[in-house]
C-alpha cells in the first residue's frame, strides 16, 4: 500500500500524482501533502513512480526490501 514521506514531498504545488491515479485515490487539499484514499486504492503504483520527489513510496515493498538485506 503506498503511503506519503511527509518530509520529502515539497509541499508547494498541485500534486501530479492526484491527476495519475486511475481510481481517484489521491486527494489534496491546497498545496497540503497529498493523501491516499486506502478505501479506493487498488496498489496499481502509478503514483509511486510517478512522484518526482519519490515522496510515495510502497510499505509493501520497502519492507520486503528491508527483509531480503538481512539475509
Amino acid at each position: 500500500m503506498p503511503v506519503i514521506v511527509q518530509h520529502k514531498c515539497p509541499q508547494d504545488h498541485p500534486c501530479p500524482c492526484v491527476r495519475m491515479c486511475p481510481v481517484d485515490a489521491v486527494n489534496q487539499e491546497g498545496f497540503e501533502a497529498p493523501e491516499i484514499d486506502k478505501n479506493k486504492c487498488v496498489d496499481c503504483g502509478v503514483c509511486v513512480n510517478f512522484c518526482p520527489y519519490q515522496a510515495i513510496i510502497d510499505l509493501s515493498l520497502e519492507e520486503n526490501i528491508s527483509t531480503s538485506s538481512l539475509r
